[in-house]
């Protein structure tokens, strides 16, 4: 008898070892996530300062590399956004990661003259009115991957006076590989010539943490220059105070108008929510106006790498034609 029932005892114990197994990890999943909300890290995204070292390199001399806009996602406390097991356990099943091609999708919308260009489902322009007509060259997206999942924040138009553009971009003629040229994206940018950016808000944040995030993106780059000084410490501080009252709703939209010529403000920052009135700043600061427009068209450098593939590809389409 003895001999018959040890292979019996011997499997129940093995089974029950695996359900203590089970209900330990099933435990630490969710105490781990329990501990996320209990943080306070939902519903809403937390930006992290572009000077932590665990997820930005130091400047180095006037090189700056790749300062992205890191956000850490809902359920990934702060500062732990390196714990890879927290992650794990709020993601299981993360969504299939999609890539973000530079080629508008277009549809029409009233009339034929009234076309847009989708962004994330939400609509772009192709044109607008300044000064001049402006028309849309570029669009992207702000985002972060974490663990395979891809947060989107901002859907970005960039929309600019054509006929004046090129006039600064003969150089280029002929040429159709711009993406990794930032030289290129350099004299986008100085071109005098009227721009204007669209943000539409896609993941809500506070606009505090998106002003703090803008205030050191570019007090980065104007350092690097050696170009940072009173003034334009006084006019970073202007533009984070402004978007210290605001929260970003998804459908917010916030634009920045940079005009041909510098007789006025060199740019104006402007912000629209659903149910307030918009809000605007002027930006006086030649400066700090200018690493506004590096930190959204400067390239490799710039916040948002699909968006700069965007410009490259309809750039390239124009400069290369006969």
């Amino acid at each position: 008898m003895q001999i018959t029932c040890a292979p019996t005892l011997f499997s129940f114990f093995v089974l029950l070892q695996i359900q203590y197994v089970k209900r330990d990890r099933l435990h630490q999943l969710t105490s781990r996530c329990t501990m996320a909300k209990k943080l306070h890290i939902l519903p809403q995204p937390t930006y992290v300062h572009s000077h932590s070292s665990h997820l930005l390199p130091p400047l180095h001399g006037s090189t700056i590399k790749h300062p992205r806009s890191f956000v850490v996602p809902p359920c990934i406390p702060v500062p732990a956004i390196t714990n890879t097991h927290t992650a794990a356990a709020c993601f299981i099943h993360p969504p299939a990661k999609r890539e973000f091609s530079p080629v508008p999708l277009q549809r029409t919308m009233g009339s034929e003259h009234e076309k847009t260009v989708e962004v994330e489902g939400i609509p772009f322009p192709h044109e607008i009115a300044g000064a001049k007509t402006l028309s849309l060259v570029g669009h992207g997206v702000t985002d972060i991957e974490i663990h395979f999942l891809q947060i989107k924040f901002n859907a970005i138009g960039v929309y600019l006076d054509t006929d004046g553009i090129m006039e600064h971009l003969q150089g280029w003629k002929g040429k159709s590989q711009l993406v990794e040229d930032d030289a290129f994206f350099s004299a986008l940018v100085s071109a005098p010539v009227e721009k204007f950016l669209r943000l539409v808000v896609i993941k809500e944040i506070k606009g505090s943490q998106y002003g703090v995030q803008l205030e050191s993106s570019v007090r980065d780059r104007l350092v690097a220059a050696e170009r940072y000084d009173d003034d334009e410490e006084e006019a970073l501080e202007k533009v984070a105070d402004f978007f210290q009252s605001k929260y970003f709703r998804p459908g917010s939209v916030v634009t920045f108008h940079f005009p041909a010529t510098a007789t006025g403000a060199a740019a104006e920052i402007a912000f629209a929510t659903e149910g307030k009135e918009e809000a605007k700043v002027a930006v006086e600061n030649a400066a700090v106006a200018e690493m506004i427009q590096r930190w959204y068209l400067g390239g490799e450098s710039a916040v948002s790498q699909s968006t700069v593939r965007s410009l490259a590809h309809h750039f390239a389409a124009i400069l290369s034609s006969p």
